[in-house]
């Protein structure tokens, strides 16, 4: 082979650092590797070069090696919780949902929803597929193009559950997306580096792979997170393009960025996550502005409208006849009022333009913040439930917030 052409074929990455050459004036009489030989180094530095010879070698994937660890020993712990009886308080904890981890300030939840399953076959699928992905991707983009790529799929994931799920998510199938589209953004962005006899782990091989993988879970019913499956394709394919593996500060930056937003979402403004607001009627004479997202959940609570983004605190509102005018004070009229509904005890309390009544029970007390306005002749309440440990004043800002700016919205439209 012409020294030429052989310089073209290292440089390209399609023969190894090793393959060994003789030439008179690089060698001498004998051979010696590639890599040895002075008049080959600027050929080997090249990005192509130093791609392949990567992938080549039999190197330990750290970061996807140690997650899935972790994951599993988490599983064998849930295993064991299952047996004892708190395996579903752990779930109910590390899920990352809108509810738990904006309404109820559960900071934490993003980044303990993945290490978690909801049962055996959850975490038998999602743990081949997560170490397959991370192996291929983490081979290329290296410890820190692997991590960049998890938190991307972290913080895309994150961002797409609290915007549009309904119900709390966990599982690591978020971040086995998030390696899955990195890997296909990796044959896309650098498709020629790949060696010939890896290209069809990624790219558009990579992505006829997992296609039916993808399209089959379309089908696997209402618990399956579809919109947490899409936001860690995207975020893992944008931190895969973004990541220059041959450039590993800058995956070390990506990372720390895309884990201190996500670190941040549970802090964003409660109004932000709740999306765009409608105006909704309560009655002929009243209309109250909620969320939109509310509007998908709608029930009754105790023969009121009602509605959620799905879990079992709801906001609320109704109007009826409006009884005990007079001088009698708000606090009697609704103590006596909801005597009547609930036929059990309620303490009532002011708190602030609103009232705070807690409802004793045989399971636990209901905690309802709600106004009362009074206008020709009805009275149109509104108010939302809270859990039980929001009892004291001042906790579960998320959920009162909301809550607030729900029953103010009635003040202004059934009094104008």
């Amino acid at each position: 082979m012409p020294p030429a052409e052989l310089e073209e074929e290292l440089r390209r990455g399609r023969l190894p650092d090793s393959v060994h050459v003789q030439h008179p004036e690089w060698t001498g009489e004998g051979f010696a590797p590639a890599r040895e030989i002075a008049a080959l180094r600027d050929v080997l530095a090249s990005d192509e070069a130093r791609m392949c010879a990567r992938l080549r070698r039999p190197t330990m994937t750290w970061v996807t090696g140690a997650l899935c660890a972790v994951i599993g020993i988490v599983g064998i712990v849930q295993g064991v919780g299952a047996v004892i009886g708190w395996n579903d308080r752990l779930l109910a904890w590390s899920a990352v949902g809108f509810e738990h981890t904006v309404l109820d300030g559960a900071w934490w939840t993003p980044f303990t929803a993945a290490f978690t399953h909801v049962g055996l076959g959850h975490l038998g699928v999602n743990l081949p597929l997560l170490a397959y992905c991370g192996y291929r991707t983490e081979r290329v983009l290296g410890a820190w193009g692997a991590a960049s790529v998890l938190a991307g799929a972290l913080l895309g994931s994150t961002v797409a559950i609290l915007l549009w799920s309904d119900l709390p998510v966990v599982g690591a199938s978020t971040l086995a997306y998030g390696l899955w589209g990195a890997q296909i953004a990796i044959g896309f962005r650098f498709g020629p580096l790949v060696p010939h006899e890896l290209q069809s782990r990624y790219g558009i091989g990579n992505l006829v792979l997992f296609l039916p993988l993808a399209f089959m879970s379309l089908f696997d019913g209402p618990g399956v997170s579809l919109v947490g499956h899409a936001g860690g394709l995207v975020g893992g394919a944008l931190a895969g393009v973004s990541c220059n593996p041959l450039a590993p500060s800058r995956g070390r930056w990506l990372t720390a960025a895309a884990l201190v937003a996500t670190g941040l979402l549970p802090l964003t403004p409660v109004t932000l996550w709740s999306g765009l607001w409608s105006r909704t009627e309560v009655s002929e004479q009243a209309t109250i502005t909620l969320p939109s997202r509310w509007l998908e959940h709608t029930g009754r609570f105790w023969g009121m409208h009602a509605w959620s983004s799905g879990d079992r605190y709801p906001v609320f509102a109704g109007t009826f006849v409006a009884r005990g005018e007079g001088d009698t004070p708000l606090a009697e009229r609704e103590r006596a009022l909801w005597g009547d509904w609930l036929r059990g005890a309620a303490t009532v309390s002011a708190e602030g333009d609103a009232v705070r009544i807690v409802v004793d029970n045989a399971e636990e007390p209901w905690v309802i913040i709600e106004r009362v306005v009074e206008h020709d002749g009805l009275r149109t309440r509104a108010g939302y439930l809270l859990p039980p440990a929001c009892d004291a004043p001042g906790t579960c800002s998320g959920r009162r917030s909301l809550g607030d700016g729900v029953i103010a919205s009635l003040l202004t439209t059934a009094g104008s």
